[in-house]
């Protein structure tokens, strides 16, 4: 059955989809207020709806606010940490009515829709969070942000409702999409990081300028806070994300100390085309801060999660097929989507993941990385996937390149 390429329709009359777009509601308190968030989406063509830590769902009283939006319920994504719901996402919007002196841009509505719809009308995933309902944003989801929407309102009384927010805010998405693609507005998309890329970033950051011994214990988390910030509000393009990169690099090789960015040399038998590939990458969990992986190096945190969760052994993997003129972006995509369900059914803890090349002209990989994988699951998964190779590893342990085109390495 041939695909039908919805993109291509909805330009061809002059309209933007808007199916990349998400609602992430964080700490939710009412399930009523889900509910009604469900069907302000729906009536404005939005469906990708993302729950963190909800109080409470499913829920009877979410499905009777949803008044025939049954479906954008079901269809709802759960997660326990907020950086999961946006990691692959390049725009994040928060909304929050809190005055704050936070250093963001703010915008109001209906910006904030403009936004949206012409950074995610390529494809691009894109997202508009809110906070609990008697809170709002936090500082710590904020910083995920990438500008602050502000909705006008009454100076006698500035409280609105989670829903209507998220009413107002979808309104102004459909609006925005059926004025359509507006001369060059678009053709810059894809020019911005993901925040799985900024998060691998901002961990590169923090290990360089630990290494450079930057500032002290009692100015670390504030300082880091900042810099968060900063290039948040910067928003600097892919390729100013890898100058960043290399000057970064720059300075560790001039620390005089190896440390973690120490490799170990091939190991016996291992190839050595494969091998090489492999050991310039950094293989990072981004929802774990410091938890950045190399071949031939340990990595402290991951081992202390892994004795904190209880398991022996870890692999980090993705579908992304390796011959790029085979499969396209939005097939990867998908893969990766059938990989992470068939991960989830072990019932064992997986996390988004980037495989991060050093060498240039290479590109990122969205990745995962999953605990309670031994070796002989780990080829397997290899092998089914199609991949040449997978880096797996035991606690307490250097991580191990496992080629998955051979029969068997046991």
């Amino acid at each position: 059955m041939p695909v039908c390429n919805y993109r291509r329709i909805f330009a061809a009359r002059g309209l933007v989809p808007v199916d990349d777009i998400r609602i992430v509601l964080i700490d939710p308190q009412h399930p009523g207020n889900i509910g009604a968030v469900a069907r302000a989406m729906k009536t404005m063509n939005l469906s990708r709806l993302y729950l963190v830590r909800p109080s409470e769902f499913p829920s009877d009283e979410a499905e009777r606010r949803a008044a025939g939006s049954a479906d954008v319920l079901e269809g709802a994504i759960v997660l326990e940490d907020a950086a999961e719901a946006v990691h692959d996402c390049q725009l994040v919007i928060g909304g929050s009515a809190r005055t704050r002196s936070h250093p963001l841009p703010v915008l109001d509505a209906r910006e904030s829709a403009k936004m949206l719809v012409e950074e995610s009308s390529s494809g691009a995933s894109v997202a508009a969070i809110f906070g609990p309902e008697r809170t709002g944003l936090a500082n710590e989801d904020l910083d995920r942000c990438n500008f602050w929407m502000r909705i006008p309102t009454s100076a006698g009384f500035s409280s609105l409702n989670l829903a209507s927010a998220v009413q107002l805010l979808c309104y102004e998405v459909l609006v925005a999409s059926r004025e359509g693609l507006r001369g060059s507005q678009a053709s810059d998309n894809g020019q911005y990081p993901s925040q799985s890329e900024m998060e691998f970033f901002y961990q590169h950051l923090e290990r360089t300028l630990d290494l450079r011994k930057f500032t002290g214990d009692n100015l670390r988390a504030v300082t880091f806070a900042k810099f968060r910030r900063l290039f948040g509000r910067a928003r600097p393009a892919i390729g100013e994300l890898k100058l960043l990169h290399s000057l970064l690099r720059l300075m560790e090789s001039g620390s005089g100390e190896t440390g973690a960015s120490e490799l170990a040399t091939r190991p016996a038998g291992a190839d050595a085309a494969l091998w090489d590939a492999y050991r310039e990458t950094d293989y990072a969990a981004v929802t774990l801060p410091g938890v950045v992986i190399r071949l031939g190096s340990l990595c402290a945190p991951l081992d202390a999660l892994l004795d904190e969760r209880g398991f022996d052994c870890w692999v980090f993997i993705t579908a992304w097929n390796p011959e790029s003129k085979q499969s396209n972006e939005q097939d990867n995509q998908q893969r990766n989507r059938d990989l992470r369900r068939e991960l989830s059914r072990k019932n064992s803890p997986v996390f988004a993941g980037k495989g991060w090349p050093r060498r240039a002209g290479w590109t990122p990989e969205e990745s995962f990385l999953a605990f309670g994988v031994d070796r002989y699951e780990a080829l397997r998964l290899g092998f089914r996937w199609r991949q040449n190779a997978v880096v797996w590893g035991r606690r307490g342990e250097r991580p191990e390149l496992l080629d998955c085109r051979k029969p068997s390495q046991d």
